[in-house]
């Protein structure tokens, strides 16, 4: 394979024009802005309910985190970057977070906790954070399209873990107040850092993926305090560049992405929102699979079940050990009981009705559907009943896709089931669309962790 391989000079220019792009961000305005607080809403009630699960109590109790002032999901406080790796491995906890679809990118997930974390230390105002947090979208899409989601995965990458840790440490450094060079220098810094495998799904508790992504945080805000400091960051596009680390090269070419998807923005805006705690490729899936048990809830007379999706997908939900990635057990749970949970999870595998429908469920990858991705998760779900009757449905965009939105009475219906009818919900959800008129950001976190245990 023939690499374009950056001179020392052309590096310096790339890395310096990223710094430029992060350092001149801007404000969102009124619709970016109002779709950010729709996403720190949303993940809000993600953190609440996440800090209530054994997985939330096992990070706590791991030793990770020691003494300090930050507040915690899980209760009590820490130190700065304790912090930031609990809170924000809660935001992927039960996979229910937004996705960024151009590059299947969870970066909500990660870069709200941390920021609003980091916001909480550093004194940051609401309107700092909200820039921040755009900011960093901007830059985490423009990473994750640049290394293309399909050359990461086939390279046994996680897109999230690898490119968040480029948004966190653009996020952070503005929040840190760093120059242009310094900038620089984290960036270089976030790209030592950079990981996350694939493997993570193939683990059935689903907490190494969660993992994944608050550490992709935690190394993000530190790269940036680390540049703060002095600490020099290596090139990123030199005669080793990462280009050739997380996607097939043509370094130039994806540089060039890389900018051009930073200067244009709009990643929020291109975010969607998941009604399913499960993998973002099963959504318009199980979509399907709602849809066609309203026309018919008799499950026991199916003799076939037949998931078509792209090629790219498939091999990441056919039979995945994660069992929010499982299509066949996933699907089965929607057919039968008519909707996903979490609290299905715990008993999905025990189940005698979900494992007889899941042994008839076939995945197939089909390329008419490879075009479509990854702007798009289509799913065509056919079912085949005994009697010969042949049930389909074809979903391009599921339910919370940009292209398909959930209404703001849905998203508040949402956070306000994650919260477990808290009765302060409506204030939480106050304090965050005024965030932008706020001179600090401490409130909205404690408000957040005040229901731990509740």
């Amino acid at each position: 394979m023939h690499t374009v391989v950056f001179s020392p000079m052309d590096a310096d220019k790339i890395e310096s024009k990223i710094a430029e792009l992060v350092i001149s961000s801007k404000s969102p305005g009124r619709e970016t802005d109002a779709r950010i607080r729709e996403l720190m809403l949303d993940t809000s009630g993600i953190l609440i309910a996440s800090a209530r699960t054994d997985f939330a109590g096992l990070m706590a109790n791991a030793g990770l985190v020691s003494g300090g002032d930050v507040p915690l999901m899980t209760g009590g406080s820490a130190d700065l970057l304790g912090a930031v790796l609990l809170n924000s491995t809660l935001g992927y906890c039960l996979d229910l977070d937004a996705v960024y679809n151009p590059a299947t990118l969870h970066i909500a997930a990660a870069l709200y906790p941390a920021l609003l974390t980091l916001s909480t230390h550093a004194g940051s105002s609401g309107r700092e954070l909200i820039r921040a947090f755009n900011t960093g979208c901007d830059v985490a899409a423009a990473f994750g399209r640049a290394f293309s989601p399909s050359e990461m995965y086939a390279r046994n990458f996680h897109p999230s873990s690898v490119c968040d840790v480029f948004g966190c440490a653009a996020a952070s450094s503005l929040l840190l107040g760093l120059d242009e060079e310094q900038v620089a220098g984290a960036m270089g810094l976030a790209a030592t850092m950079a990981s996350g495998l694939t493997t993570v799904f193939d683990e059935e508790k689903h907490h190494a993926a969660p993992f994944q992504v608050g550490h992709a945080a935690r190394c993000g805000v530190e790269a940036a305090i680390l540049a703060r400091a002095g600490i020099k960051g290596p090139p990123m596009f030199g005669r080793k560049n990462i280009m050739d680390t997380f996607s097939s090269g043509q370094s130039s070419e994806k540089a060039s992405l890389l900018i051009e998807t930073m200067e244009n923005g709009g990643s929020v805006m291109q975010t969607g929102f998941k009604r399913h705690p499960a993998c973002k490729f099963l959504q318009t899936a199980i979509d399907a699979a709602i849809e066609l048990r309203e026309e018919d809830k008799d499950v026991r007379d199916i003799a076939d079940i037949t998931l078509s999706v792209a090629p790219s997908t498939a091999p990441l939900i056919d039979n995945a050990g994660d069992l929010t990635h499982n299509a066949q057990l996933v699907l089965s749970a929607a057919l039968i009981d008519g909707h996903v949970s979490n609290e299905q999870y715990v008993t999905i595998r025990s189940r005698n009705d979900i494992a007889d429908l899941s042994a008839k469920v076939s995945v197939v990858a089909d390329v008419d559907l490879e075009r479509y991705y990854p702007q798009a998760m289509p799913a065509r779900l056919e079912l085949k009943k005994r009697n010969g009757r042949k049930m389909s449905r074809f979903v391009e965009y599921a339910k919370g896709d940009p292209m398909n939105p959930l209404s703001t009475a849905e998203l508040m219906n949402k956070f306000e089931k994650l919260a477990f009818g808290r009765p302060d919900a409506r204030s939480m959800y106050g304090a965050i669309e005024q965030l932008h008129e706020a001179n600090g950001t401490r409130h909205v976190l404690e408000m957040l962790c005040q229901g731990k245990g509740a």
